[in-house]
């Protein structure tokens, strides 16, 4: 994140984009921000990755290191997950934890 300007994409826009995608790919680059040093888009990337269905494995490892490592965003984004997602709740805990 701001190795590069676009004048034409803010990074608001950037994120809205992002946020129509549903998973896949984007969620590593979202993941990246939303685990990252800035606040205000972790903040951001978070709030995308709430709306977002496909993860895949790998995803879903690095939110159980960052949850087991105390990150509280990825313990927000979990606890979002367990109660939005149509998969049943024992599918995202972490074993050994209370979310």
């Amino acid at each position: 994140m701001g190795e590069t300007v676009v004048d034409e994409i803010s990074p608001e826009f950037a994120f809205e984009l992002l946020s129509h995608m549903k998973g896949g790919p984007s969620v590593e680059v979202l993941l990246d921000l939303a685990l990252g040093d800035d606040a205000a888009i972790a903040r951001s990337a978070t709030d995308v990755l709430k709306t977002q269905v496909f993860l895949y494995e790998a995803d879903t490892d690095r939110l159980e290191a960052a949850y087991k490592a105390g990150h509280a965003l990825a313990t927000e984004l979990l606890k979002s997950y367990v109660r939005n997602c149509a998969l049943t709740p024992a599918a995202l805990v972490v074993p050994g934890s209370v979310l």
